[in-house]
């Protein structure tokens, strides 16, 4: 396949890239340098600086339907007026984080059928499972899945990640990027969302490195972001496996696409047709991966066969 660049000052850790067919563009962020992106198509860039302070780690964003970013930063989570002028910004958030902000973030998520953002988080010592998945409806966040949930603290969660829903949005996928494991729930998005899921179970497995290296084979990476296409295939990142897998709804693999980064973190759709797989990576690495993979910290793009889901955005009211 050919595959391209679209931006090649590399990343710290690139992420949550976001499609906007209204203005024929994409966002995404670098969560380590604490920067916002936009790109058209034709590749003018606008580049936002927030300030050099942990509680500004921006670990995932979302288009709502006023054209607004929702962006979910370490200290909580904010609105941000994509006209402003490119240069440093501050954000005030209007949700306070739920969480303990010395081992916690939010990381990840995407917006469902409803309007509704959903927002994951990462337990960073990565000692248990203390991460949870939480859903932004209408203003008010709720712990859905793990530490912070009232009902589904049992599905405990390390690094959430790969969050998605089918194009009918009756089900939904989820990952734990520690656990090499992504989960499909039963998704009934009539009701809240704290008692919209059910029938959890494992979509796919991945072996963890020391597990390939007992088995005798390569290994493949774990599960990081990921998105959904309009024929209801689930396009997951592998995460120092150096290639996104394209899954059908049955769980079979379809195709792996090799990439000249070895760790992609996150995908989406763009362009007109939505055939264009726009993929963040990741760019803090050792020397002499960034000497094998010498896209790592790039944004990639390529041409895919089926195109993606029209852009989804929050609904504030």
């Amino acid at each position: 396949m050919n595959i391209e660049t679209i931006y090649t000052e590399r990343a710290g850790l690139a992420e949550s890239p976001v499609w906007d067919d209204e203005a024929q563009c994409f966002y995404w962020i670098d969560i380590p340098n604490r920067r916002i992106h936009r790109h058209a198509m034709d590749n003018a860039h606008t580049l936002w600086q927030l300030p050099d302070d942990t509680s500004n780690d921006p670990g995932a964003i979302a288009l709502s339907e006023s054209s607004d970013l929702v962006v979910a930063l370490r200290s909580g989570i904010a609105l941000f007026d994509v006209a402003t002028p490119a240069g440093d910004i501050s954000l005030t958030p209007f949700i306070t984080a739920p969480y303990d902000t010395n081992n916690i973030r939010f990381n990840d998520g995407g917006v469902d059928t409803q309007g509704r953002f959903w927002i994951g988080t990462l337990f960073a010592p990565k000692t248990r499972a203390g991460a949870s998945l939480f859903c932004l409806d209408k203003g008010e966040l709720h712990a859905v899945v793990g530490e912070h949930a009232v009902r589904h603290q049992d599905w405990g969660i390390t690094t959430s990640n790969g969050w998605a829903t089918t194009p009918d949005g009756q089900k939904m996928y989820h990952s734990d990027t520690q656990a090499h494991a992504i989960y499909r729930y039963t998704y009934d998005s009539s009701v809240a969302a704290v008692d919209g899921l059910s029938n959890r179970s494992v979509f796919y497995q991945t072996l963890n490195q020391q597990a390939s290296k007992d088995a005798d084979v390569p290994y493949q990476g774990r599960p990081d972001g990921a998105a959904v296409d309009s024929a209801g295939n689930y396009w997951s990142a592998q995460f120092e496996g150096g290639q996104v897998i394209q899954f059908a709804p049955t769980g079979e693999i379809l195709q792996r696409i090799a990439l000249p980064a070895k760790c992609p973190t996150m995908l989406c759709f763009g362009g007109s047709d939505l055939k264009t797989l726009i993929i963040t990576t990741t760019g803090n690495r050792p020397d002499e991966e960034l000497a094998q993979f010498p896209a790592n910290g790039f944004i990639l793009k390529l041409r895919v066969d089926v195109a993606g889901l029209p852009t989804r955005r929050y609904r504030a009211k």
